[in-house]
């Protein structure tokens, strides 16, 4: 008889755990996301905002090939720039998760919080001066960057051939 209650006791514990789910991997195929019924990835060339997230989100999970893809040539020219004196690429930066430091030495950052910001909690469009201006140089977009100790900023993004890139000239201090 305890036997059967011990047996019934777990039994019900493992009917109580959560249930498995399949999450859809980027870059899979239309079917499948219909199979699943999940809604489409967020595509960095359909708006400014899908590549924020796709971006911030490559920072996260150090996917640096997939972030540098996602920064317009200002951006890498600029991070480029910063690695010069170490003899460094900016992708070279990005991959080490460094930046140059004093004494020709190198610092470990989290380039999700240098480049997008820091402890980023929310992302959403830019509404004030208008999602998307068109400029001399291509259409550019801004995205509000909401952060986990109450502050806000944006960061622009600009649109090229390939899709909506993050357009950076300057770098905040990295903390």
């Amino acid at each position: 008889m305890v036997r059967t209650l011990c047996i019934l006791a777990l039994c019900s514990t493992l009917a109580a755990c959560g249930a498995t789910s399949i999450t859809p991997l980027v870059g899979e195929d239309k079917e499948v996301l219909q199979l699943l019924e999940a809604d489409p990835l967020d595509d960095p060339s359909s708006s400014a905002l899908a590549a924020a997230r796709r971006l911030h989100q490559a920072l996260i999970q150090s996917d640096m090939e997939l972030a540098w893809a996602l920064l317009a040539t200002e951006t890498r020219e600029t991070l480029n720039a910063l690695g010069k004196p170490m003899g460094m690429s900016g992708r070279e930066l990005m991959d080490a998760s460094s930046v140059p430091a004093a004494g020709g030495s190198l610092r470990k950052v989290n380039f999700a919080t240098l480049l997008i910001g820091p402890r980023a909690i929310g992302l959403s469009e830019e509404k004030a001066r208008g999602s998307e201006a068109v400029t001399p140089g291509g259409a550019q977009a801004t995205v509000r960057v909401e952060c986990a100790d109450g502050s806000s900023h944006t960061r622009t993004f600009s649109r090229d051939d390939t899709g909506w890139k993050l357009s950076l000239t300057t770098l905040a201090a990295p903390q």
